[in-house]
């Protein structure tokens, strides 16, 4: 069983609510053999197994987990995948942020060089951008020479 839930605007925003068909919310899934919660992560378990708000059917633990992914209920009831709420991918098992991933190819000098180019080429206009690649070009051909 699956839905998509939204925080009430008018209302408690602490208070989950089934999202009108058409709106955008967080997809939740209930129902027999959903886990009872994470090993060990009493606070991870607190926060994305929250109470049955729905009364669904077949749902023994009354419990909904918050998948973090976005989703809507189109006009035929079915589920709609629009995303992650989040940045976050998961990667052989593990769950990782993006902004983890790109601040270690940015340590790369090389792969930093690249990025902030391409900034460069799709906003010319961008001094602080020109500023960066200047520094980067200096810290690679350091770092050249280091390794020679």
């Amino acid at each position: 069983m699956a839905s998509c839930r939204r925080r009430r605007r008018r209302s408690d925003p602490s208070v989950p609510a089934l999202a009108e068909t058409g709106e955008l919310g967080e997809i939740g899934i209930a129902g027999i053999g959903l886990a009872v919660g994470y090993l060990n992560r009493p606070d991870l378990t607190e926060q994305k197994f929250i109470p049955d708000f729905l009364d669904l059917p077949n749902n023994p633990s009354k419990r909904i987990y918050r998948t973090g992914d976005l989703g809507r209920i189109n006009e035929n009831g079915e589920i709609e995948y629009h995303g992650r709420i989040d940045t976050q991918v998961k990667i052989r098992g593990y769950r990782i942020e993006l902004g983890e991933i790109e601040a270690v190819l940015l340590d790369q000098p090389a792969i930093a060089l690249q990025y902030f180019e391409r900034a460069l080429r799709v906003n010319p206009n961008l001094e602080s951008t020109r500023q960066t690649i200047e520094i980067l070009k200096t810290l690679l051909i350091q770092r050249r020479k280091d390794t020679i």
